[in-house]
């Protein structure tokens, strides 16, 4: 009986879907394949055989790089960017958001030099961008958080931790603003600014070269959590009414890129926005479709100058 049920057509085909994923998605070799399912290499080599004669696998040879160039052309005109690159996406999203980082990375190497300042805004795609990092020549570049910090929290995305971890890669001072981003008065904002530990690193960024921003979607009412409770409910409210939909280093844009007029904004602890239109090259950085709306949003602003997106997010952009 069970042998029977071992070689009927529905079980067949589920041990083609399953070796289909295991080679095509995670990659596996066929002889790793073979020792997880406890049959030959050459019985392994058949079967994905059969996986393209029977559809399970379809196998289609597409120009992706061509079409990416086209994409990134259409787009780069659009909103004329200086320059725009997009990264190979994948189903797996965390496979997707490594491929950007390590995109990023490449690119933050073809463009830092010693002696430059850096600047970074707060986004989990900065850890994947300094696992990539890797310099052919020795560089010295400081690098500065643009905002204070998200959460009294400790986190691997902390504006400490990764302030370290890009002094590690750049080999120069790190800087960050170690207070909230965002305070519960204008009067407090005041006060901690006349600080000059504080005061240091708000006089590094009308010198920076480079600006790395992470764009992020407006979303509520999660984002008062991602905040750490900084948004109240009226903070919350106002935004919505303004029809907030999308967030670099804490200031808030509708849909045409415009900035949001919110209380808010006298309470943030960040780079203001014509300090930061003064950097010479601002990239964006973004990943999947669902952030489409809030790139759209940071395009049009002109906050950035240079963009980095994934395949299935470009799509979106034209």
């Amino acid at each position: 009986m069970k042998q029977a049920q071992s070689t009927s057509p529905k079980n067949k085909r589920d041990l083609l879907v399953k070796i289909a994923k295991l080679y095509y998605y995670e990659g596996l070799s066929q002889q790793q394949i073979a020792d997880r399912l406890f049959m030959s290499r050459s019985n392994v080599s058949m079967l994905l055989k059969s996986c393209e004669d029977n559809g399970v696998v379809v196998i289609r040879i597409v120009d992706s790089e061509s079409k990416a160039v086209d994409m990134a052309a259409r787009i780069k005109d659009k909103y004329s960017l200086q320059d725009i690159q997009i990264a190979t996406s994948h189903s797996d999203p965390e496979i997707t958001q490594d491929n950007a980082g390590a995109l990023a990375a490449a690119y933050l190497e073809r463009h830092l030099e010693t002696g430059m300042k850096f600047g970074f805004s707060s986004g989990r795609i900065n850890l994947n961008i300094i696992s990539h990092l890797d310099f052919s020549d020795f560089v010295k570049v400081d690098s500065v958080a643009l905002s204070g910090c998200l959460s009294g929290k400790y986190s691997k995305y902390g504006n400490i931790e990764i302030a370290h971890s890009f002094m590690s890669k750049l080999h120069g001072d790190a800087y960050t603003v170690n207070a909230p981003m965002m305070v519960q008065s204008k009067a407090l904002k005041t006060l901690l600014l006349q600080e000059p530990l504080i005061q240091k690193v708000f006089q590094q960024f009308p010198h920076l070269d480079v600006a790395l921003l992470a764009i992020g979607t407006a979303k509520f009412p999660h984002r008062m959590a991602m905040h750490d409770g900084q948004l109240s409910s009226a903070d919350v409210l106002q935004l919505i009414e303004m029809k907030a939909e999308a967030v670099i280093c804490g200031r808030y844009f509708d849909i045409q890129g415009s900035p949001c007029n919110a209380g808010i904004n006298e309470r943030i602890l960040a780079i203001d926005l014509e300090t930061l239109k003064r950097i010479p090259l601002r990239i964006g950085v973004a990943v999947g479709s669902e952030r489409a709306s809030a790139v759209k949003s940071i395009l049009r602003s002109g906050y950035v100058n240079a963009l980095i997106v994934d395949e299935f997010l470009a799509r979106c952009l034209i």
